[in-house]
């Protein structure tokens, strides 16, 4: 597989297959999620040590999806071709999301819910010591830099499939871009309660 692939698969897959691996993607996701704790509640958003129903560890990470492709087809409407597919900017938003499976098993280290304790306590008492060991500072820093580079993939990934699905001007896919992640950061946050 060449780096061109493994950055933007959207020349080879898109439509009905790229929603079909996506949602399988968020559906493991969501359930290994539900297992570990960890939680999706936003397009890039990842926390752990977060117990909810597995129907919401399932369904946030599929309305945070679908929120940015929402976004992104608005544009695609207002500014595209007739001939964009909407199962094209759906698809690719939702494939998207598969760079973040990896990141679900997060909660299954202790060193997470160690240092999240350490730092609540550090937080609420800063002029205590931060009682982390230096061997778990470590890894905990290790697991935060890949799941900073599987965020960053994924967004990379989001990028390319709406550029491929939605076929806009730079000038305008790249300040919807940015705006859509935004958009799919916050609004989300508003929607899951909503669903608890």
């Amino acid at each position: 597989m060449n780096l061109k692939v493994i950055f933007n698969p959207f020349e080879k897959i898109a439509g009905t297959k790229s929603l079909f691996f996506g949602l399988a993607a968020v559906l493991v996701t969501g359930t290994i999620g539900y297992f570990s704790k960890t939680h999706f509640d936003g397009i890039l958003n990842i926390h752990s040590g977060m117990q909810l129903a597995w129907y919401v560890h399932v369904a946030a990470p599929i309305l945070s999806v679908a929120v940015i492709a929402i976004w992104f087809w608005l544009f695609v409407v207002i500014f595209g071709k007739q001939n964009v597919r909407v199962i094209d900017v759906v698809g690719t938003q939702f494939f998207a999301f598969i760079p973040l499976v990896p990141a679900s098993v997060l909660g299954f280290f202790e060193v997470t819910v160690v240092v999240a304790e350490a730092l609540q306590k550090f937080g609420a008492n800063p002029a205590g010591a931060l009682d982390i060991a230096a061997s778990q500072m470590l890894v905990f820093v290790v697991l935060m830099i890949i799941l900073m580079l599987l965020t960053v993939w994924s967004a990379i990934w989001i990028y390319k499939g709406y550029k491929v699905a939605a076929n806009l001007p730079n000038h305008i896919h790249i300040p919807v871009y940015i705006t859509g992640i935004i958009v799919g950061m916050i609004v989300p946050k508003l929607l899951i309660p909503l669903i608890i």
